[in-house]
C-alpha cells in the first residue's frame, strides 16, 4: 500500500524508549493512534496490537545484539 495513502488512513503515534538499567535494558513501546475511517476503526486495535507485538519483538532482538555485543556490533 502507498505511504500516502496510509497516511490518509490512519493516525499512528509510537514513542518508544530504550533505559539503561544496570546490565540490563528496559524498553517500553506506547502505542497511540487512530483510523479515519469506519472500517479501520473497526479494525484498528487488533492491528495496532499486532504492530506493537511486532515491533517489540525487534526491540527485543536489537536489545539483546547491544546487550551482547555493546555497541559495535562488528564484533
Amino acid at each position: 500500500m502507498c505511504h500516502k495513502f496510509q497516511e490518509m488512513l490512519l493516525l499512528p503515534g509510537v514513542e518508544t524508549t530504550l533505559e539503561s538499567m544496570k546490565n540490563k535494558t528496559k524498553i517500553t513501546i506506547k502505542w497511540k493512534g487512530r483510523a479515519k475511517i469506519l472500517t479501520l476503526k473497526i479494525l484498528f486495535p487488533f492491528i495496532s496490537s499486532k504492530m506493537v507485538k511486532q515491533a517489540q519483538k525487534e526491540l527485543n532482538n536489537f536489545k539483546q545484539l547491544v546487550e551482547t555485543k555493546g555497541a559495535d556490533f562488528s564484533k
